[in-house]
């Protein structure tokens, strides 16, 4: 079974992508829902990036480097156009 983490959003009304906040762990969110992902039984998690996709990967690569075979980024250019768009 994959999981499905859409990261992809700019977050304008929060003014920050929420990728980015600190979970109650201490690790960007991001980095912490794909863990969970993993850990709750998911083979494969395909992360969706878009809006500060070059920062949501820095704070992935280690993630996905711990886990090169379970942990799949995937671009979405055409991420302006919504969340549907991601999915």
């Amino acid at each position: 079974m994959a999981g499905l983490l859409l990261a992809a959003g700019a977050s304008t009304r929060l003014g920050q992508p929420k990728a980015l906040l600190r979970a109650p762990s201490g690790a960007p969110l991001v980095a912490e829902m794909t863990e969970r992902l993993l850990a709750g039984g998911c083979d494969e998690v395909l992360v969706v990036l878009g809006a500060q996709a070059e920062s949501v990967l820095e704070v992935l690569a280690p993630v996905q480097a711990a886990r090169s075979l379970h942990v799949r980024l995937l671009r979405h250019d055409k991420w302006v156009d919504g969340m549907g768009s991601s999915i």
